[in-house]
């Protein structure tokens, strides 16, 4: 298979957003934005695999925004899509996707303020990281107190990790069946997504399975499922609130760059 075009998705893990030299917290490291851009998983990989980079990732983004992000392109360019390889970086799972019917937009919709320690949801910001249209409209509207009672009520009554992990199987499968119709490939891995017994998923119980048969899903050496869990074996300064750093891209860059090979 010729790969004219990578095209990644996820969150902030895939987009390179915070990208560091090091974790080491006493360092200001930084990477400019440019600089992110450059030394970011997709764009590396792109590199070697002489193809074009098509980010999709965005900061604060859920699964549901990774996965419609994919099919919006795949819709775009049908023509491309068997000379494409699709990459999805998993991120945390009772993060969502809503679309507001007043402002015309999606919404990230970040539920996980709930396993933060912020019961309250004191802070909306956390709950609703951008859409500044939306929040201006819920400002004049003055639709706070209400949208902070929804946001409790969606959690406590319609949110179940099973439940989540059940749904995101079926979308990751029917969308991986999409892209093999139309001659392309598809790779799944856990970025943010606690799928083996990371510190995250036992301290607030949200270890979950994925059904992955028919998914080129990708595990770390060692047999780790989740990015996160990996980095943590070789970098003593990596913390489970970290993003990666512009080191752990490059490793990334390599190991899935050997896997490609076992599946094309």
């Amino acid at each position: 298979m010729n790969i004219d075009n990578l095209v990644v998705a996820g969150c902030s893990f895939m987009e390179g957003g915070c990208l560091a030299k090091t974790h080491n917290k006493e360092l200001d490291n930084y990477l400019s934005t440019k600089e992110q851009e450059d030394l970011r998983f997709s764009s590396l990989l792109s590199k070697k695999l002489n193809s074009k980079e098509i980010n999709l990732a965005s900061a604060g983004g859920s699964n549901h925004l990774g996965i419609r992000r994919i099919f919006e392109w795949i819709n775009d360019n049908q023509d491309k899509v068997n000379s494409s390889l699709f990459i999805l970086g998993l991120t945390e799972i009772f993060r969502k996707e809503k679309y507001s019917r007043v402002t015309q937009e999606y919404i990230k919709w970040r539920s996980t303020v709930f396993f933060d320690g912020d019961n309250e949801v004191n802070s909306w910001d956390k709950l609703i990281p951008d859409s500044h249209k939306f929040k201006a409209y819920i400002k004049e509207n003055k639709y706070l107190d209400d949208l902070l009672n929804y946001a409790k009520v969606d959690i406590e009554l319609f949110t179940d990790t099973d439940y989540e992990f059940s749904y995101l199987s079926q979308q990751l499968n029917l969308l991986n069946a999409y892209i093999e119709k139309l001659g392309g490939k598809f790779i799944v891995f856990g970025a943010m997504l606690e799928l083996d017994e990371g510190e995250v998923a036992n301290q607030f119980n949200i270890k979950g399975e994925l059904t992955s048969d028919n998914l080129n899903f990708y595990t770390f050496p060692g047999g780790y499922e989740c990015w996160k869990s990996y980095i943590s074996t070789y970098n003593k300064y990596f913390t489970i609130s970290d993003h990666p750093n512009a080191e752990d891209d490059r490793i990334l860059s390599e190991l899935i760059y050997e896997y490609i090979d076992t599946i094309i």
